[in-house]
């Protein structure tokens, strides 16, 4: 018995955006792949919101701290980032800086960035708005609040 194989020329295979039709072939992704990214210390706080996006078919990059983030982007575009604002190291504030000086590359200067924080006072927000924050929420999050934010921001993958 002789065997005979015949190798053929097939294009790479390519990662498919949401939407984008799908060559002949190949299935389209079922829901987008948003890129969202967490600045925050404190690991319950990104249990929180990683179980809230979870919920909502969504996952989310977790950095320890405003350098952890910036090192993170370097390298990869967000589409949206939800900011502590008092971390070790680089806090929220200065990263927000950094982010819209374009430090991490200009496709990531205009990133709706989402401030983050239990112990603002009253006119924070004026000096996060400053900084180049998008907009600000005090924490405690909750599910309503982030799927507002994502639905502010067309982030919210069909149903």
């Amino acid at each position: 018995m002789t065997l005979s194989v015949t190798a053929t020329s097939q294009p790479p295979v390519r990662r498919l955006e949401f939407g984008e039709p799908a060559p002949s072939g190949q299935l389209a992704p079922k829901t987008p792949s948003f890129r969202l990214f967490y600045a925050e210390d404190n690991s319950i706080n990104q249990r929180v919101l990683g179980a809230i996006l979870k919920r909502l078919g969504l996952a989310c990059q977790m950095c320890n701290n405003g350098a952890h983030l910036l090192q993170a982007l370097q390298n990869q575009q967000a589409d949206l980032i939800f900011m502590d604002i008092q971390m070790p190291e680089l806090d929220g504030v200065e990263a927000t800086r950094r982010i819209r000086s374009g430090e991490v590359g200009l496709h990531n200067s205009g990133v709706p960035i989402i401030g983050l924080s239990a112990f603002a006072r009253m006119g924070d927000a004026n000096g996060y708005a400053a900084a180049g924050m998008t907009a600000y929420y005090d924490k405690p999050i909750n599910a309503e609040t982030i799927r507002g934010v994502l639905s502010d921001f067309d982030l919210l993958p069909p149903r």
